[in-house]
């Protein structure tokens, strides 16, 4: 285990985009100054070498120099960063490069071996997580206490000697028992490029993620691994779990528990955050939030309690047996079960308004309320109704739109759905219901918050655009003989997939979506380059609020 001590300032630099990627190079720099047997004896501390370079000679510009080792010349080598080695006298003060052989982690394969793990002191807590080939990785740290069933959650200070080397549980939710699952969930992860014992030295943009579902996933699923998207996109990137379904929403009319639970568990990690992550190597004043779908609502938080929100807090009661003459007593009933038990059957799942932390049912964009200094990108894919949508059991498109609550007479004579000539009935009334679908749960909502924060100069910038489908599902849940495409498409997959992940971190550094050609250039990203210099200004399916 190695503490921050000596040559104070580890930076990973890693030109990785994703597993796929050729690009299998890794770096630890040590930025602190030092002579040369310091700086071999920090690469040593770390159970690494001196990254060694063959001699040749890429430019004769020289703007700094690291120690690096030689194969060829055993005296005192450096290298610049145009590519030129020399031999310099050992007393030199320069920073190091060491070479980086820690393993890539993965869900079967995560090596956090004493030999890869690093210790950062914030507050009165010592933190030990580990790094792998992509990042340092601080895993389970608990942001809040276990909190009493139906109650608000409160930011925890973590001390003493904390392990973050394995995630910490779930929150509750279907098909997840403990272990896996637990009431105590309420932890967050950590993966960043750049740890530093100098309070003083710069810092990284902070992404933290807010996952979707409201009633399952967790920021520890493996779709979530923020490795990859700290290395490339030279951020801090935090996700985070809250409480789910029934034990996270749940209001009760005339007692103390108001609902809203999900969203005091997120606020108590921010407030983590603030006080934290700059030990971590992140900025606390640059902090975005990025949510998923249903993680989307914890931006917008403006939803009051509807009407069948408050018949599903009765029906729990009847079905739980829970049927007390007042609510004091109905709720000491609730709290008294198994947790599994309260999610499943009915479930309450929508934010509600509890004068605490959800004031307001409307986010005023007419220019009325206050202006916020908060930048946002919102958007949606061009699918994302379809996993929402049903196949039709026969060629009435009518009867399924009803089916699916809509008001069939008004859409299909409206002139804005088209009916498909693919030759296909059903899948033609697939594509016609699930852009239905796209339109209402997100697409009409997105684009009229957009357009209207964007008139009335609510936000000072606003960014929105949607992005085509996609090929997969998710990566852990593939449907091969569905969606696998030829494997000539890889390289366009690949290229899209780096444009996204470096509009989004470009947001988090800059508050605009559309990557700096500098930037790209200078790390190497030639795809995005090619992409950024033709392409319009856009951003995708995920809404993004920067703090």
């Amino acid at each position: 285990m190695a503490p921050l001590v000596g040559l104070t300032s580890w930076l990973i630099l890693l030109s990785l985009t994703s597993n796929a990627s050729t690009r299998q190079s890794a770096t630890i720099v040590l930025s602190a100054h030092g002579p040369r047997p310091e700086a071999q004896a920090a690469c040593s501390a770390l159970d690494v070498d001196f990254l060694r370079y063959l001699d040749y000679d890429k430019s004769t510009r020289e703007v700094e120099q690291y120690w690096v080792g030689s194969e060829q010349n055993p005296t005192c080598r450096a290298i610049t960063t145009f590519g030129k080695l020399k031999t310099l006298p050992c007393d030199a003060r320069l920073p190091a490069l060491c070479s980086q052989s820690a393993p890539l982690s993965s869900l079967s394969n995560s090596n956090n071996g004493s030999q890869w793990q690093t210790t950062v002191q914030t507050g009165e807590a010592a933190i030990t997580g580990y790094r792998d080939k992509l990042s340092f990785r601080f895993l389970g740290l608990k942001h809040a206490p276990y909190p009493s069933r139906f109650t608000y959650s409160t930011y925890q200070a973590p001390g003493g000697n904390v392990s973050a080397l394995e995630y910490g549980p779930r929150c509750i939710q279907a098909g997840c028992n403990t272990p896996t699952c637990s009431e105590d969930c309420l932890y967050l992860n950590i993966w960043t490029p750049h740890l530093s014992s100098n309070p003083n030295s710069s810092k990284k943009s902070v992404m933290l993620f807010i996952h979707g579902g409201f009633t399952s996933g967790s920021g520890s699923d493996t779709v979530y691994d923020g490795g990859n998207m700290a290395s490339r996109g030279d951020v801090v990137v935090v996700t985070i779990n809250y409480r789910l379904s029934t034990l996270g929403c749940l209001a009760v009319g005339n007692t103390t528990a108001r609902g809203t639970y999900w969203l005091s568990d997120q606020v108590a990690a921010l407030e983590w955050v603030q006080i934290h992550i700059e030990d971590f190597g992140g900025d606390k004043s640059r902090v975005t939030v990025v949510d998923q779908s249903a993680g989307s609502a914890s931006v917008r938080a403006l939803l009051a309690a509807p009407p069948d929100a408050i018949n599903s807090t009765q029906a729990i009661f009847n079905e739980k047996d829970c049927t007390q003459p007042d609510e004091a007593r109905r709720l000491a009933c609730l709290r008294a079960l198994d947790p599994t038990e309260l999610i499943s059957g009915t479930i309450t799942r929508y934010p509600v308004l509890d004068g605490e932390f959800l004031t307001t049912s409307e986010l005023v964009l007419d220019g009325s309320g206050s202006l916020l200094d908060v930048a946002i990108m919102t958007g949606v894919m061009r699918n994302d109704g379809g996993p929402f949508t049903s196949f039709a059991k026969d060629g009435n498109a009518s009867q399924v739109l009803i089916n699916q609550g809509y008001d069939a007479t008004t859409i299909l004579s409206s002139g804005l759905y088209p009916p498909g000539d693919t030759g296909n009935t059903t899948l033609d009334i697939f594509n016609l219901t699930q852009r239905v679908t796209t339109n209402a749960m997100y697409r009409c909502l997105t684009q009229s918050t957009a357009f209207a924060a964007a008139k009335n100069c609510v936000f000072p910038p606003t960014h929105r655009r949607a992005t085509r489908q996609r090929r997969q599902r998710t990566p852990r849940r593939p449907q091969p003989a569905a969606l696998q495409v030829p494997q000539r498409r890889d390289f366009l997959r690949l290229r899209h997939s780096q444009y996204l992940l470096d509009s989004w971190t470009a947001f988090g550094r800059t508050r605009d979506p559309n990557p700096q050609i500098g930037y790209m250039r200078a790390r190497g990203y030639v795809n995005t380059s090619a992409v950024r210099e033709r392409a319009t200004p856009w951003f995708g399916w995920l809404v993004g609020l920067r703090l």
